[in-house]
């Protein structure tokens, strides 16, 4: 499978470590699996190579590790030969796990399933691709079901003009400036050209809804971890909601609107 189409020439991955003892790198070329699997060829010989690779474990349940192998993973592994059990004289054990992944770099998503107390020893990882500027690993090579191929190598930008693609924390995506990229808007686009923001997208605007917070006394402060994230001050939802619903306040409409959608 070439993925020439689908890694920006001029784009650079800025691999995140999930611990504090790795170092930073970053990878030439990033292939967005997700859109390059659209492609029907494309999608057809990344199953015939997973489904055979699947057969060479026939004991091993298969454990996708993202979003982006779930699929296909389960789809290819509907035509694998698997070995007749007897229940009524093998007795029940815990099989072990094949991992399977979508493209290697730090190995670090599979690791956290392989550690999993409910993940045998003896259990093994499988990638789609291995990119050749993963780190190498501890002890064997990780099998790819795919070679990483390109025509003509990505050139170098030693400006600083090229945009940084980050890691998004706990998923398997990536965008400029990481969970920066990730933008909620809070008002419409302005209807002329003065630059002023226009009505809140919300039934709220930002100013009300710190109001009805303050109202519903909605703030608590506390200890909160979300992934990489610390929290002081955070919303106490189900107060709001069920304080709002009393007289169908803002909160609870809203709520309610967006449920009926």
């Amino acid at each position: 499978m070439n993925t020439e189409e689908t890694i920006p020439d001029a784009e650079t991955e800025k691999i995140i470590p999930e611990a504090e003892k790795e170092e930073e790198f970053c990878i030439d070329g990033y292939l967005d699996l997700s859109r390059a699997l659209v492609d029907v060829d494309r999608y057809q010989a990344c199953h015939r190579a997973l489904r055979r690779c699947f057969n060479l474990f026939p004991d091993f349940d298969l454990l996708p590790s993202d979003d982006l192998v779930q699929s296909i993973t389960f789809d290819a592994d509907h035509d694998r030969h698997r070995p007749r059990v007897n229940t009524q004289v093998d007795s029940p054990r815990i099989r072990r796990k094949l991992v399977v992944g979508s493209v290697r770099v730090t190995s670090n998503t599979v690791k956290r399933f392989l550690d999993r107390s409910d993940v045998p020893d003896g259990s093994r990882e499988v990638f789609i691709f291995n990119h050749p500027c993963a780190a190498k690993p501890t002890e064997r090579m990780p099998i790819s079901v795919l070679d990483w191929v390109t025509s003509k190598p990505i050139p170098q930008d030693t400006s600083g003009a090229t945009p940084i693609y980050e890691r998004i924390p706990e998923t398997p995506y990536i965008g400029i400036g990481g969970e920066k990229a990730i933008i909620i808007p809070r008002f419409r686009p302005p209807d002329t050209d003065s630059g002023a923001l226009s009505d809140s997208f919300y039934e709220r605007s930002p100013q009300q809804t710190y109001d009805d917070f303050h109202k519903l006394g909605a703030l608590k402060f506390g200890h909160w971890v979300y992934g990489n994230k610390h929290d002081l001050i955070t919303i106490n939802l189900g107060r709001i909601i069920e304080l709002s619903a009393l007289d169908n306040g803002p909160s609870y409409r809203w709520l309610m609107k967006t449920i009926n959608k």
